[in-house]
């Protein structure tokens, strides 16, 4: 039995009196906790959380033991990038104990932000075989079960708008919920003066027919009146693209409402249907990127040298080669986009929004002393910085209708 299984915990043991210590440093905040207590599947029914907050790690720790959960808390704390001051310090209080902490986070098939925060497999041994996962060559890189993907893409593509001014396809959107949009201001901007200028487009995309493709010209929306809720601006571009980047006063985004809430009608011609077309839910917490994870795009680009966003594609890198800047308000990354595709929603392996792309740059840049980008790079903002913009701009229907309360 290890320290952390014991029942009751027993504070009077070091390294369960360390453990307590170090969640303590990190977790000041009743939210922060909520959170953690959530990820790590523990009833939190029975916990007050309008306890003094240094009270709460303690009751957190003794609820989690109690339902057997301990291994789930301490893969939360240490894939949390918010306590990463305390990870150094619970791994050598686990010691000998780090393989379970890594087979349980392979057991619930783990996001990858948090196996990344894990050692490498290669350091120990796993289920008692020395080098068990030598075949793996990229953890974050995951196996995809082909119906399941189909079937989640399809889902995505549904959700996915292309946005246009005048009746030209400028960039793309997508519904985070049923009748609210988000997409790059810079898409939008023009329009600002005319909002009658702009429509989206649903299910803008090539239909396999028996003889080849059929181009669906799918459905218009209009925007409801006065439909900008939230929004900012962007850097020049010099600054957007530089070393550094910008701060994080600027994000280049626009939550917009539709006059229609598509996302709780039929996927079927004008709404038809029982299947609702759905809606992406928007992260409230920071994510991790690693080099090593997947990234996918669903946008409407303008290939061909074409002036017109075109109908829907689907990139992805493996890795994604993603990197954030240095004020952590940007995040590059290597899979293909052009022109269009600005607004498109950033997604990992599970399909889950992790930022909201709208720049690029061909070439090495000038700065790029380390060849990291020799190829140029493409660009999004984090959508938890988005996030945090929107709470400071809406009421609180709308955070209601984003799931953001």
């Amino acid at each position: 039995m290890t320290w952390f299984d014991t029942l009751p915990l027993d504070y009077s043991e070091a390294r369960t009196r360390n453990a307590l210590r170090s969640l303590k440093r990190v977790y000041r905040d009743q939210d922060q906790l909520k959170q953690i207590t959530k990820l790590s599947g523990v009833d939190a029914s029975k916990i007050n959380f309008n306890k003094a907050p240094n009270l709460l790690p303690m009751d957190v720790m003794d609820r989690a033991a109690a339902q057997g959960r301990m291994t789930h808390l301490l893969v939360e704390v240490l894939s949390d990038a918010s306590s990463a001051a305390i990870h150094d310090d619970l791994w050598k209080l686990l010691g000998e104990n780090a393989p379970l902490i890594h087979e349980q986070a392979l057991a619930t098939r783990a996001d990858f932000d948090r196996i990344a925060a894990l050692p490498s497999p290669s350091t120990y041994a796993v289920n008692g075989t020395p080098g068990g996962l030598e075949k793996i060559v990229n953890l974050l890189a995951k196996f995809n079960d082909p119906a399941l993907f189909r079937f989640e893409l399809a889902q995505r593509e549904a959700r996915i708008v292309r946005v246009e001014i005048s009746g030209v396809g400028k960039g793309t959107g997508w519904l985070v919920s049923p009748d609210l949009m988000l997409t790059a201001y810079h898409v939008i901007s023009p329009a600002t003066h005319n909002w009658d200028q702009v429509r989206v487009r649903l299910d803008y995309k090539f239909v396999p027919q028996l003889e080849g493709l059929l181009l669906g010209k799918g459905r218009e929306v209009k925007l409801a009146d006065q439909p900008l809720l939230a929004h900012s601006g962007h850097a020049p571009k010099a600054i957007e693209l530089s070393e550094a980047g910008p701060d994080a006063s600027l994000l280049d985004f626009a939550l917009v409402r539709l006059a229609e809430p598509v996302g709780s009608q039929g996927l079927g011609p004008q709404g038809q249907g029982d299947e609702p077309r759905g809606h992406f839910e928007l992260p409230a917490m920071e994510h991790a990127f690693h080099t090593d994870e997947g990234l996918f795009v669903l946008g409407h680009p303008q290939l061909k040298g074409d002036k017109d966003a075109g109908p829907l594609k689907f990139t992805f890198a493996v890795p994604g080669e993603a990197e954030k800047t240095k004020h952590a308000c940007r995040v590059r990354y290597s899979v293909n986009t052009e022109g269009g595709n600005s607004g498109s929603p950033v997604m990992d392996q599970e399909f889950r929004p992790l930022a909201l792309h709208h720049a690029g740059a061909q070439g090495q840049p000038q700065w790029d002393q380390k060849n990291r980008w020799e190829g140029g790079f493409n660009q999004g903002i984090p959508l938890h910085l988005i996030v945090g913009a929107i709470r400071d701009q809406v009421e609180e229907p709308t955070l209601a209708a984003l799931g953001l309360q």
